[in-house]
């Protein structure tokens, strides 16, 4: 069974050179490629490329595919389309796979049942983390995961994290890829690409599992380590939450969902946040603000929504 490693990049050749050494030394001797997806960089990315497929060997090759439009799903797409493995495998471009990741990719989808595969994603914390960002709870806005030691199928409310997932490229194909609404585009903060392929593998009846066991090690730099970064971050998922559920069931649904977590976030953020504030819990109060930031980037999402369709409408 081959695999196509995908590594989608853009601008990050030092981190880029790190990864694909560690790939090239897994603990794993089957047959796989390794596919290197320049999303338009201006640093040494084609460099770091040259470098390492001059000692790829015959058994893992590393192959180039230049994308000049800009965007995340733009890239998978376009690696995915030329994937020659039976298994695409993606990873960020600046993470570290444990040595048996590419092992424990090919142990999992030995069920001819599996569709999609996730596993953990460690944060590589620059420094010390700030104890209200340590807690698995929260490793998402940094782009971290943790779903527990249990290998299990994952349930409606999981799904895998881009950075270490692992999908039959037939499925892949059939749900008819990534999304280009959704996911980073340059310095965006657009999320729930994943989420929203995951959604469309589910309604065809795809199978997803979660290995504990399958570990990515994520660089976490300091400038995303702040309160600052990660409201934002919190505030891009409410736009892109509002995306997504409109695309899953029309405008009432999304207005159904934002009136749920706007109750949420009235009776649980808002007095959290005062009372936490008042007693001079900072860090508490923090975590329900982030909240309220996804609730506020929910709800512009959906009036900007509006104003187009009045626009459209020549209201």
């Amino acid at each position: 069974m081959k695999v196509s490693i995908l590594v989608c990049t853009y601008n990050r050749a030092p981190f880029l050179d790190k990864l694909l050494e560690c790939l090239i030394n897994q603990n794993f001797r089957g047959e796989h490629e390794i596919i290197v997806v320049d999303n338009n960089s201006a640093d040494e990315t084609k460099a770091v490329f040259d470098k390492w497929m001059a000692k790829a060997n015959p058994q893992c090759p590393i192959r180039y595919k230049f994308v000049a439009e800009q965007g995340l799903s733009h890239a998978r797409n376009a690696g995915v389309d030329v994937a020659a493995g039976e298994i695409v495998a993606f990873i960020d471009d600046d993470a570290i796979p444990g040595k048996d990741w590419l092992q424990q990719i090919i142990d999992n989808f030995a069920d001819g049942s599996l569709a999609s595969l996730g596993g953990k994603v460690i944060p590589d914390w620059s420094g010390p983390p700030p104890g209200w960002l340590s807690t698995p709870e929260h490793w998402p806005a940094i782009g971290g995961s943790n779903y527990g030691e249990k290998h299990r199928v994952m349930s409606k409310k999981m799904c895998p994290l881009g950075g270490n997932m692992a999908v039959r490229t037939e499925w892949c194909r059939s749900v008819g890829g990534f999304n280009p609404r959704f996911g980073k585009i340059g310095r965006n903060m657009g999320s729930f690409e994943e989420v929203e392929f995951a959604n469309r593998i589910r309604q065809k009846g795809g199978k997803m599992i979660y290995d504990p066991k399958m570990i990515i090690y994520h660089h976490v730099p300091n400038e995303r380590m702040t309160k600052t970064y990660v409201s934002e971050r919190r505030y891009w998922d409410g736009h892109t939450l509002a995306a997504f559920e409109k695309i899953r069931g029309g405008r009432r649904r999304q207005w159904m969902i934002g009136f749920l977590l706007l109750g949420l976030h009235l009776l649980r953020d808002l007095p959290g946040l005062v009372i936490n504030t008042v007693l001079g819990k900072r860090d508490r109060a923090y975590i329900h603000f982030i909240w309220l930031k996804r609730a506020q980037g929910y709800f512009q999402e959906v009036w900007d929504d509006l104003k187009l369709g009045r626009q459209s409408s020549g209201i």
